[in-house]
């Protein structure tokens, strides 16, 4: 629902329930998706941090939005590129980690990246696209969303009185259609600004995915079904039962 925050440890918490009940019943498990931080939440565990503290994260988010951003840019660089500057609440922990530490929530995760915590073995398969095929399958994307009613959908979002500080309406494609319907651009500027951000997103997804030296890559054709790309991964599973998988195919 879009009132419910859902974070990468409750995807966690329950995939893991999922994940056993399965497993006592012996039945294959499949995970598809593309979010970064839940599938190694998942796989790898989660770096917890120090505890919270909400006095002072109050205090952060209580300040002006440009200037909470300006200050993360300062004190971590490489999680102001990442954060959207109108997420108070990710900037806010990252000022918050900063502030107990002395260090950078960034550099937290760049140590804790990629070391597994799991307990059981797992096979990583990886979809890889042709850049400008990727990218006309992103617009083409867009275009459907907003024939199928993406902005009476945000709309009606809207009159349920939702806040706009949630995160489900801070998200890609709501965030744009809200500045849209507030008058503060064109509905030709928020098609572009979110063709755009959309493809800026998926690089930063093949970013992340590309340093993980787990995953075995399969680089698609533009006019491959879905079936044909099945073919292809049948292989990489029975090999990997064999205990050898090529990282790219």
């Amino acid at each position: 629902m879009p009132n419910v925050t859902f974070s990468a440890g409750a995807y966690q918490k329950k995939a893991e329930s999922v994940i056993a009940r399965l497993t006592k019943k012996r039945k294959p498990i499949l995970i598809e998706g593309g979010t970064g931080l839940y599938i190694k939440a998942l796989l790898y565990g989660l770096w917890e941090g120090p505890a919270k503290n909400p006095v002072l994260r109050q205090t952060l988010i209580a300040q002006k939005g440009d200037a909470l951003y300006q200050k993360l840019i300062e004190v971590d660089p490489v999680s102001a590129h990442k954060i959207h500057f109108n997420d108070r609440y990710k900037i806010g922990r990252a000022l918050e980690v900063f502030y107990a530490t002395g260090r950078s929530i960034s550099s937290f995760h760049a140590e804790h990246r990629f070391s597994s915590g799991s307990q059981r073995s797992f096979c990583i398969i990886g979809l890889r696209r042709d850049r400008t095929d990727l990218f006309r399958r992103i617009d083409a994307r867009i275009d459907q969303q907003f024939k199928k009613g993406l902005i009476s959908e945000t709309r009606r979002q809207i009159a349920k009185g939702l806040s706009l500080e949630l995160p489900s309406m801070r998200t890609l494609g709501v965030r744009h259609i809200i500045a849209y319907l507030q008058g503060k651009q064109t509905l030709e500027t928020t098609v572009s600004l979110l063709k755009r951000d959309t493809r800026h997103y998926a690089k930063r997804q093949m970013t992340w995915f590309s340093a993980d030296p787990n995953i075995s890559w399969i680089d698609l054709k533009e006019e491959e079904s879905p079936e044909e790309i099945f073919a292809r991964i049948l292989p990489l599973l029975h090999r990997e039962q064999n205990g050898s998988i090529p990282k790219d195919s």
